[in-house]
């Protein structure tokens, strides 16, 4: 019995943060990333991401109201972040995964946009997102109006979630 508990305490304890709800659980949460977090979570997540070597070069860039954590597999480009904005309070107002971090983090390498957004939906339980075809580009979104949050995926793969006004 001892030993069952302390295992229970040491696996969770070592559950990844990619995976952790936020505090407020009425936010959506993707890969431990969550509009409202406060700076120091985003910090705890970039440690986790090195001591779990999800790539093979991670650097964190700490600006004024923006963190960067740049993550990709070949030394190629560091426009491959997770770019953090953050408001007055230190907590976050959007959330951007952009180019080779959506394959590295969500294993979307195969997949083309549109089936890509449709796994999106389904694991993170959003409602049917609108599709727009912008000329140069084309955009699935959904406004999330009870969490004051808009969600949207171009045809690059790039995930943006962000605080809206309402």
């Amino acid at each position: 019995m001892k030993k069952a508990f302390l295992c229970l305490v040491i696996f969770s304890l070592f559950i990844p943060t990619a995976f952790a709800v936020s505090k407020d659980s009425t936010t959506t949460t993707v890969k431990g990333f969550y509009v409202g977090m406060e700076r120091s979570e985003v910090k705890k997540i970039y440690e986790q991401f090195k001591k779990d070597k999800i790539a093979s070069h991670l650097n964190f860039e700490k600006e004024n109201y923006r963190d960067l954590i740049m993550v990709d597999n070949e030394f190629s480009s560091m426009s491959n972040k997770i770019e953090v904005a953050y408001d007055e309070n230190y907590k976050a107002t959007g959330i951007t995964f952009q180019y080779k971090t959506v394959p590295i983090l969500f294993e979307s390498g195969k997949l083309g946009a549109e089936e890509f957004v449709k796994k999106f939906v389904e694991e993170y339980k959003l409602p049917e997102m609108k599709y727009e075809d912008m000329g140069m580009f084309k955009m699935w979104s959904v406004i999330l109006d009870t969490l004051k949050i808009k969600v949207s995926i171009d045809d690059y793969k790039n995930i943006r979630i962000q605080k809206v006004k309402k």
